[in-house]
C-alpha cells in the first residue's frame, strides 16, 4: 500500500462521510487513519497504486469539504453498523410489532424495515 498523509483544519471529519467520500474518488481497496497531535489533524490514506496529482487533488478536496464529526452522527454510524445478532432482535420484535397492529380492530399497515431504522437512526441523533 502506498500511504499518504493530507491535512485537515479541525473539527475531525466523521468516520463514514470520510471513508464515503474517498472511496467516491479512488475506488477500492484503501485504508483511513486520522491522527491528531497537538491540534494539528492529519489523515493518511493508504492505496495500492502510485499517488497521481489528480488523486491527491481529489482526496484533499473530499477531505476539505467532509462533514464534521458530531456526537449525533456517531451514533447514527453505530446504528447503520449494528452486529446481525442485533439487527436480529431489532427485527424480531419489529415483526411482533407488526403481528399485533394487524390485530388491532382497524388494522395499522405494517412498519417496513427501511422504515423502522430509519426511525432508529433519527432517535439515535436525538440521544
Amino acid at each position: 500500500m502506498n500511504p499518504h498523509t493530507f491535512p485537515r483544519t479541525a473539527p475531525a471529519p466523521d468516520p463514514a462521510a470520510l471513508v464515503t467520500a474517498v472511496r467516491a474518488v479512488i475506488g477500492d481497496p484503501f485504508t483511513v487513519e486520522p491522527i491528531s497531535i497537538e491540534g494539528v489533524l492529519t489523515i493518511t490514506i493508504a492505496k495500492p497504486t502510485v499517488w497521481t496529482a489528480a488523486d491527491l487533488t481529489a482526496v484533499q478536496g473530499a477531505i476539505t469539504a467532509c462533514v464534521a464529526s458530531t456526537p449525533a452522527r456517531t451514533q447514527q454510524s453505530e446504528i447503520d453498523n449494528l452486529s446481525v445478532r442485533e439487527k436480529a432482535i431489532c427485527l424480531t420484535l419489529l415483526d411482533q410489532i407488526n403481528t399485533i397492529r394487524n390485530l388491532l380492530p382497524v388494522p395499522l399497515p405494517p412498519i417496513t424495515v427501511p422504515q423502522a431504522l430509519s426511525a432508529i437512526r433519527t432517535k439515535a441523533g436525538t440521544l
